[in-house]
């Protein structure tokens, strides 16, 4: 019996020894818990979950959240005088991802308070902040890794929050100085550490109003411009709106409360003092966030506010904008034209001019930038004020081009932007282009097409032309051919003898290595020089491989025409030189270089000419699937060149995943060449929906949400009108990527956001 005593005491003895180790730093268990200082700011403290355990649950409940899986250790402090406190943690090298929770009770017999998983400035880590507790009483805190799959060192601190700012209530308004226009050269700076709810409804606006801080405004003006800058802190997700009256019996000014750092509140009385409530957008308590806030004053109504004003914008002789006229919305109001002739909301639109020159010209908005990027126009006829819509000329898209115009006839441009917010202070120039004729057959006027070939001299010599994808299949009926036609072009020679021959050397450059196929042919024609017939009047070269050779027509009529056709076997592109010839007519200007970098800011496209002959303009086309195209934007040619010139555009659009880009050039006659496709791969540096594609879309649409912590909250898909559709929850890491299925939602116009405590995103997407 004294040895099973002794060793009992040994026991203890070792237990002991455990819990004096463990109290060094932090405990294993609830009961041997060191006091957690609580100093007026955070110091934190180093710890460790190294090797903990999970704590028993007798007494004492799971926490909740963050997927606790045990390795707890334990901390306790005393709640300070007032009943205030913030618990925060951070990352230490060891622990990256961490989940808190704080208990009150004793150490055996515990009520759960709160748990947190990663709502502190510091990465993943967790933050709890508490008010009314009381002073004097324990709080029990336990800290773990998120799934108990990283343990290690951590830091830790409890603080008292700051004390509420003097406009915590409105009674202790700011007084803002109002600007006498948008610059904001004078502001008032605030902050909402340490503030807490108000009196006022709080469920006035959206977000949570529970650390609101109050300024104050005298109207010079019914209109003015409220804008919240230099935001900092915590986080940057602030919301603000307008109230009317005497402290505190406030009433909110309808249509005044803003997500977005600015907004425009009209219909006030000069004279009148008027609030402005600004708080963060997130429930969670002990936001540290800063800003600054400016009252600004609108300019007056800009000139082409109506169509009586408006601005006159020279026709481009090409379809390129050498000339352009500068235009902006801001101040605009809404003219007496038919306001649901197209989508968007005609609110600040303004007004253009210009006399058509031909049946067709194409329209672009250029260099947008200000409050909003996302604007509307469209096309109208008549004499003002009576002015009537051009069909099929409401374009939400920047560019378009419109058909079916009279020469010399004078035509209105209407824009404005997409959204019905007022105040959007948009500038943009206005381009009007004419587009490149086609031929009397329907086709562009260059070689790609039998109607509009190229033309060869003999003498010569030699002239080179490729198999690039700049031709397409032109397959006339009756054309017979010894291999499929893909990418063929044309060139019309005159017979000077019975025989001629056709020595294609140099075939090089070809992606397959299948080489080039070509033949020569008797054509017949319509009265408007359209290709009717056929008859082979050569062999057919067709080798299938990436090798010279030649074409030998024979049993030819001296001084008729005839064609060659030349074209990629199985679709190659191949760079070839005919020997003994000469041409013109053949596209002109040769790219080279061409390439797409993605850098911080956006995605640079760069291209070189080594040579150019009559070149008006580039065209840049973008795809996200590399298939379907569009235009983002133009670049002026230089005319002639035998010289290297550099050419670059740069695309602000930073979506994830890959964009594809080509390059389509034109020349002043019409004619015109598309070049390779080029790629580039990004990652976004953006939060909140980075990517919602396809869009348009018929059906499913696929969106990428990205956070610099973790996903979790909530999808919503509304309609134009603001009426919620779908709603979803969603988790995830970092990058998620959802897709929804909008085949049951009729066609038109949504909006999808993502919205967490951190970020709100919306993107706008069209079913068709």
């Amino acid at each position: 019996m004294n040895q099973l005593l002794h060793f009992s005491f040994k026991v203890i003895i070792f237990s002991c020894i455990l819990s004096i180790n463990h109290a060094m730093g932090q405990s294993d268990n609830p009961c041997g818990a060191p006091a957690l200082a609580v100093n007026a700011s955070c110091t934190f403290t180093n710890g460790t979950n190294a090797g903990a355990t999970a704590t028993p649950t007798a007494g004492i409940p799971a926490p909740g959240c963050a997927s606790y899986s045990g390795g707890d250790v334990w901390y306790q402090m005393t709640v300070p005088a007032g009943g205030a406190f913030t618990i925060d943690m951070n990352s230490n090298g060891g622990m990256t991802d961490s989940g808190m929770a704080i208990y009150s009770g004793t150490c055996g017999s515990m009520t759960l308070i709160e748990c947190d998983d990663d709502d502190s400035p510091n990465g993943l880590m967790s933050m709890i902040t508490r008010t009314g507790h009381t002073p004097g009483t324990t709080i029990w805190i336990r800290v773990w890794e998120f799934g108990n799959d990283n343990n290690g060192t951590f830091q830790i601190c409890a603080n008292t929050p700051p004390l509420p700012p003097a406009n915590d209530n409105c009674s202790g308004a700011y007084p803002v100085t109002v600007n006498p226009d948008y610059l904001c050269g004078s502001t008032t700076a605030g902050t909402v550490a340490g503030a807490t709810a108000s009196s006022q409804n709080a469920a006035s606006c959206a977000g949570t109003e529970n650390d609101d801080v109050w300024f104050s405004f005298v109207a010079t003006n019914t209109t003015h411009s409220i804008d919240l800058l230099n935001v900092a802190g915590s986080t940057t997700d602030m919301y603000h709106s307008v109230w009317s009256g005497a402290c505190p019996a406030l009433t909110l000014v309808a249509g005044t409360c803003s997500d977005p750092n600015n907004s425009i509140v009209s219909g006030l009385t000069v004279g009148v003092t008027y609030f402005i409530r600004v708080n963060t957008w997130g429930s969670t308590a002990g936001a540290t966030s800063t800003f600054n806030v400016c009252v600004g004053t609108p300019p007056p109504p800009p000139a082409n506010d109506d169509c009586a004003g408006a601005f006159p914008v020279t026709v481009n002789s090409g379809a390129g904008c050498g000339s352009t006229t500068a235009g902006t919305v801001a101040s605009a109001t809404a003219s007496s034209q038919n306001a649901a002739s197209c989508a968007g909301t005609e609110n600040d639109d303004v007004w253009f001019s210009f006399v058509a020159t031909s049946n067709t010209h194409t329209i672009d908005l250029l260099n947008i930038t200000g409050s909003t990027t996302d604007m509307y126009h469209s096309v109208w006829s008549g004499a003002c004020p009576a002015l009537t819509l051009v069909a099929g000329t409401c374009s939400d898209p920047n560019s378009q081009t419109v058909s079916g115009l009279t020469i010399g006839a004078t035509y209105y441009i209407r824009v404005y932007t997409w959204s019905g917010t007022t105040g959007a202070t948009s500038a943009f120039n206005v381009c009007v282009g004419t587009p490149p004729p086609t031929g009397p057959c329907g086709n562009a006027t260059n070689n790609d097409f039998c109607s509009n070939p190229a033309t060869l001299t003999q003498g010569g010599s030699s002239w080179s032309s490729s198999t690039s994808t700049t031709y397409s299949a032109d397959n006339p009926a009756g054309l017979s051919f010894c291999g499929s036609i893909e990418n063929n072009s044309w060139y019309q020679f005159t017979a000077l003898s019975t025989t001629e021959v056709f020595n294609f050397t140099n075939v090089t450059n070809c992606n397959n290595n299948w080489g080039i196929q070509a033949e020569v042919y008797s054509v017949t024609t319509s009265g408007l020089g359209c290709c009717t017939g056929f008859s082979s009047v050569s062999n057919c070269m067709n080798p299938g491989v990436n090798t010279n050779g030649t074409v030998t027509a024979t049993g030819l009529t001296i001084g008729n025409t005839y064609m060659l056709m030349v074209d990629g076997w199985g679709g190659d592109q191949c760079d070839f030189t005919v020997l003994g010839w000469s041409a013109i007519g053949i596209l002109p200007v040769e790219m080279v270089a061409l390439q797409a970098l993605g850098m911080e800011s956006g995605n640079l496209i760069s291209w070189q000419t080594i040579t150019e002959s009559n070149n008006d303009y580039f065209e840049v086309l973008k795809s996200t699937n590399g298939t379907d195209f569009y235009s983002i934007g133009k670049v002026l040619g230089n005319g002639n060149s035998n010289e290297i010139l550099n050419y670059s555009f740069f695309d602000s659009n930073k979506r994830a995943g890959t964009s594809y880009y080509k390059i389509k050039q034109f020349d002043y006659d019409g004619k015109y060449v598309i070049s390779e496709i080029v790629a580039v791969e990004r990652i976004s540096d953006e939060e909140g929906i980075i990517a919602a594609y396809p869009n348009p879309t018929e059906n499913v649409i696929t969106l990428e949400i990205k956070s610099n912590e973790k996903i979790n909250g909530v999808i919503e898909i509304s309609n134009s009108n603001g009426q919620i559709m779908l709603t979803k929850e969603v988790f995830g890491k970092h990058l998620l990527i959802e897709s929804f299925d909008l085949n049951a939602f009729e066609n038109g116009l949504y909006f999808v956001t993502y919205k967490d405590d951190y970020i709100k995103s919306t993107k706008k997407i069209t079913k068709n």
